[in-house]
């Protein structure tokens, strides 16, 4: 399964209420010495059509980034058909507070060799320790066979109406009592056309379980010499150099070890899944205990065909504008501005710069995308403040 485009329409913290956001390359695509991609995959057999490898979200803060993430991650799960009533697991454990009660997602994706077009309608409700969310109605469509120019994925209405519908919860195209009994009001009508299950993982925060190779470990700290998991005695045996091996437990090791390592063995062990299996991986604010470097190579992981065969995705949000020069594309970076009114826009980097020299950190610490740095006169505000608390 591959998400091509995303839409949600209900959350007061943006503009409007609503945001689009592109999972496939909008602009050119142009190979590399090895005539192969980068930062992009082809979509089966479509010609032209490819969908990102990487993602990244810029913004100042409190723009909305991690609330983006959310509704990525529940739409994600939503679409594959996992049973949503109460978020997504692990992965989202609220619904963002701005999210309204009756909330909409559209999105246009591959599966099995199709194109398809969801648009789920939701509700949220109380359900006694906490906000459930149901699905109330939802229609499916399946694109006609036929050549697809890229500019019919401008927008949902353009794909919709190269689209026939096949499914809906009501009406002449509802599917059978049965299957909709099957599948409640808490699993999407997309799962009846999935070909599998696409896996989605986020960082959880803590270290990795199982026995971490050295290679990984020593990447963020040279002075481990191993970090083997004992699944009988349910410890692991940890060694520093210079030091005899000791056995800890789980969270004695997470204390033991430098907060990098444990952030940076986890973001890596699950990158290395994620791209055998050709998934996806959402990460929060991606540079956060990490050095650059070590970021940059992560990043550069998901970039290269030889390391990202199966094209997997990592969508990712970061303060640190210098990170996105490792972004060689134009379209695979959404920034997210805020109005005078504090509504939050999403802006495609390439709708707003057409000249991929330009480098990105130049760009967005000098403004030229209004919006995308902190506000001048807010920041001499502060220093004044501090200034005069500071002298009394």
């Amino acid at each position: 399964m591959r998400l091509l485009k995303l839409g949600i329409q209900g959350d007061s913290l943006f503009s409007d209420s609503s945001f689009v956001i592109d999972l496939y390359a909008t602009d050119r695509v142009l190979a590399d010495d090895s005539r192969s991609p980068v930062e992009v995959t082809r979509v089966g057999n479509i010609p032209s059509l490819y969908s990102l490898n990487l993602l990244g979200i810029g913004g100042v803060n409190a723009s909305g980034k991690t609330t983006l993430l959310k509704l990525l991650l529940f739409s994600l799960a939503a679409l594959q058909g996992r049973y949503i009533a109460r978020g997504v697991g692990p992965e989202i454990t609220a619904f963002p507070a701005c999210l309204e009660k009756s909330f909409s997602v559209q999105s246009i994706f591959w599966s099995g060799g199709g194109l398809y077009y969801l648009k789920s309608h939701f509700e949220l409700f109380d359900e006694g320790d906490g906000v459930a969310a149901r699905i109330t109605d939802e229609e499916l469509w399946r694109r006609k066979k036929g050549r697809l120019p890229k500019k019919q994925l401008a927008t949902f209405g353009d794909f919709r109406s190269h689209c026939e519908l096949i499914a809906t919860r009501s009406g002449e195209s509802s599917l059978s009592q049965d299957v909709l009994h099957a599948l409640g009001d808490g699993v999407s009508i997309a799962r009846t056309v999935m070909d599998s299950e696409t896996n989605v993982r986020t960082r959880v925060g803590g270290l990795a379980s199982g026995t971490l190779p050295t290679a990984i470990v020593q990447a963020f700290d040279p002075s481990v010499e191993h970090l083997i998991w004992n699944d009988e005695a349910d410890v692991y045996r940890l060694k520093f150099k210079g030091r005899p091996e000791r056995s800890v437990s789980k969270a004695a090791a997470s204390r033991m070890l430098s907060a990098g390592t444990v952030v940076g063995t986890e973001l890596v062990s699950n990158a290395i899944e994620v791209l055998r299996e050709g998934s996806y991986l959402v990460v929060d604010e991606i540079e956060n205990n990490l050095n650059k470097t070590l970021v940059e190579t992560i990043l550069d992981l998901f970039a290269s065909p030889v390391t990202n065969p199966r094209g997997a995705l990592l969508v990712f949000t970061t303060h640190y504008p210098e990170l996105l020069d490792t972004l060689h594309r134009k379209d695979n970076l959404c920034l997210l501005v805020r109005d005078q009114e504090c509504k939050t826009s999403v802006i495609k980097y390439s709708s707003r710069m057409h000249r991929i020299e330009n480098k990105k950190s130049e760009v967005l610490l000098s403004n030229l995308i209004r919006g995308t740095n902190p506000s001048y006169p807010l920041v001499r505000g502060l220093r004044d403040y501090v200034k005069e608390e500071v002298r009394g």
